[in-house]
């Protein structure tokens, strides 16, 4: 199934908060770095407020409501989201833009020094007539509180109060997200040979000797994590409260073709890398659809390194070639690195094709990803040295440029001679007689 677009998404929110058959909440599910953060604040919050402003000058008794943005990241508890939705909505007022943080920082100083208790909910309910937000919680598996506990919490907004509210994460993670908790007393449950785990497929190598299985006795360690993963990955009461408060579920990935050409266009910082890597995104586009890879903050690190780069070349004369060589192994690197890749062993080499699979590089080979050990060693190691970046790329200028002219000497072409026809081959023989 094809993924939604950005307009179809904020669509399907649009009917949403204007649906008021039953109450529910909307999960927009993707994997980290996918964008997800950038759609909600770039897209989806824009189209709700000019929805409601629309709405406003239609119905001008309509009472428009503001978007509240609150990031769950590292949360350690219900208290802390109320807070964050507190000062938002105060910055959402024209009253309370001023006072905002002041309010808040209040708020938390009597708390904790002097152990006045506030009830932030009701707080918020004296203050605030609550259906004039739409709430929009980020990050969810990111939370330091339990998933369930920040759904039920949610849930009281959504239940009781009957806010429209919009849900982000990558649900992947959620399920995983308990897993290192009581890890010990997992792996004792795993080990139990009571419990009847799907056979180990076995090693085709063993398979055609007839070699026997490990007895039931011998269990690898890495299967025993396997084994704990199969039991306690999947957190069976999130899916029901998920079932409960979730009535729409959109899965998001992002139109690389249209966010890579906006990354290039906000951050590359060169002007003339600018210009040729606009026209070069098509490539960028292929490598990362081959690999099935659509992490959006890996591409903005490997950006950040290449602006790095243009920097340390300076006022070296540069070629349209090099920006995208450039570019497209910062990409290269960077990806392999996230996915836990090993750098290459370079040795004493500065530049050669490196496969994307493998360590090991071919310096003739036309098949794979130019590469350079400088860029490298800036994503593995965070290691730059700008001198030994410019001495790099002159030496791969010079040696593009000689390549570039042996392609049109006439030895050259004449050394694969059984692609020439008689009448070419007389030809190059003749311009070396000039010669």
């Amino acid at each position: 199934m094809m993924p939604l677009g950005e307009e179809q998404i904020n669509k399907i929110v649009i009917d949403y908060i204007d649906e008021n058959i039953y109450n529910y909440a909307v999960l927009i599910d993707g994997g980290w770095g996918s964008g997800k953060t950038f759609l909600v604040r770039n897209s989806i919050i824009p189209s709700i407020e000019e929805h409601e402003r629309r709405k406003k000058e239609k119905e001008k008794e309509y009472q428009e409501r503001k978007a509240i943005y609150v990031s769950l990241y590292g949360i350690a508890n219900e208290t802390d989201i109320s807070k964050q939705i507190y000062t938002s909505m105060l910055s959402k007022s024209e009253k309370g833009k001023k006072t905002a943080g002041i309010a808040t920082r209040i708020i938390s100083d009597l708390s904790e020094k002097f152990l006045i208790k506030f009830d932030i909910i009701e707080l918020l309910e004296n203050v605030f007539q609550s259906k004039k937000y739409i709430l929009i919680f980020d990050d969810l598996e990111r939370c330091g509180i339990d998933i369930n506990r920040v759904l039920g919490y949610i849930n009281s907004f959504v239940e009781h109060d009957g806010i429209k509210t919009i849900i982000i994460a990558n649900q992947a993670e959620i399920g995983a997200s308990n897993f290192w908790n009581n890890l010990e007393l997992k792996y004792i449950l795993a080990v139990n040979n009571s419990i009847d785990f799907p056979e180990k497929a076995k090693d085709p190598f063993e398979k055609g000797l007839g070699l026997p299985t490990l007895s039931n006795k011998q269990i690898k360690l890495d299967e025993v994590n396997e084994r704990a993963k199969q039991l306690f990955s999947e957190n069976f009461q999130y899916s029901l409260i998920k079932e409960k408060l979730i009535g729409v579920t959109i899965h998001y990935e992002p139109n690389l073709k249209k966010v890579i050409t906006a990354l290039i266009d906000k951050y590359i910082l060169h002007p003339a890398a600018l210009a040729t890597l606009k026209r070069k995104a098509p490539d960028l586009i292929e490598f990362m659809d081959a690999h099935h890879y659509n992490n959006l903050r890996s591409l903005q690190s490997a950006i950040h390194n290449f602006n790095l780069i243009c920097a340390a070349i300076g006022n070296l004369e540069i070629k349209e070639y090099l920006f995208n060589d450039l570019l497209m192994y910062c990409v290269f690197s960077t990806v392999r690195n996230k996915l836990g890749k090993p750098i290459p062993d370079w040795k004493d080499t500065e530049a050669g094709f490196v496969p994307f699979d493998s360590t090991s590089f071919n310096l003739l080979s036309t098949s794979e990803m130019q590469g350079f050990k400088f860029i490298d060693e800036m994503v593995y190691y965070s290691k730059r040295d700008d001198a030994s970046i410019r001495s790099c790329i002159q030496w791969y200028i010079e040696y593009q440029d000689k390549a570039a002219l042996e392609s049109t000497d006439p030895i050259t072409i004449l050394g694969d001679w059984v692609k020439q026809t008689d009448d070419g081959a007389r030809s190059l023989v003749d311009v070396m007689i000039k010669k």
